[in-house]
């Protein structure tokens, strides 16, 4: 007997990323299923840092993309996502590394990024607690944080269209997942939004540990 479609879309896992996934793909009028196995993950161990990153261009293209949907969604969210807008400071340690940061500068600011050096003097006004010795920092006011937790918590929740459940995947086959319990759930597509954990039920995604989030 082939299973009833529980959803156009199920996504496997309730983190930021799931959550983001199940918002959207409700806003855009579909029906979401969300499942989790409450086991956690980086949503609530990473620091909840939006932040552009420039290690490559695709990289620098998509984080600076991803920040300008946070803020368009910042008046939104309630008090306990704990969203603010405070900015990055990316530290040298020494004249090396702020040669670093003002490449750095430029390479943000090509971008329509704005970022500000500052000398030894300016930074510890700004962060006292600092150790003595530092040359400087790169400022980039447009960064900001927020509590993960909270945050997915509020996007699964804020949208008629997504029921999440608590469950275990055991495997995912093409429109099918198959839970712990035995029961086969089926849906138009299948999203993996479940971190590292992806790899028991895709060992061949090149999945791997990695620092930040969103």
């Amino acid at each position: 007997m082939t299973p009833v479609a529980e959803a156009e879309v199920i996504v496997v896992g309730a983190g930021i990323i799931g959550a983001a996934c199940a918002h959207e793909l409700a806003r855009r009028g579909l029906r979401v299923q969300v499942l989790d196995d409450g086991r956690g993950g980086a949503t609530g161990a990473g620091m909840g840092h939006l932040v552009v990153m420039d290690d490559n261009p695709a990289e620098l293209a998509l984080s600076h993309y991803s920040l300008g949907l946070w803020r368009q969604l910042r008046e939104r969210l309630p008090e306990a996502c704990a969203y603010r807008n405070c900015g990055t400071l990316w530290l040298a340690a020494d004249h090396h590394e702020r040669d670093l940061a003002r490449t750095k500068q430029q390479a943000l600011a090509d971008h329509g990024i704005s970022g500000e050096l500052l000398d030894s003097t300016r930074l510890a006004s700004l962060e006292p607690m600092l150790r003595k010795g530092l040359a400087g920092a790169l400022k980039i006011p447009g960064d900001a944080i927020l509590y993960a937790p909270a945050t997915a918590h509020w996007l699964l929740g804020n949208a008629s269209l997504i029921r999440r459940q608590a469950a275990r995947v055991r495997s995912v086959a093409g429109d099918q997942v198959e839970l712990a319990d035995g029961r086969v759930l089926r849906a138009q597509r299948v999203l993996l939004a479940n971190g590292f954990a992806a790899r028991e039920l895709l060992p061949a995604c090149p999945c791997a540990r990695r620092r930040a989030i969103c």
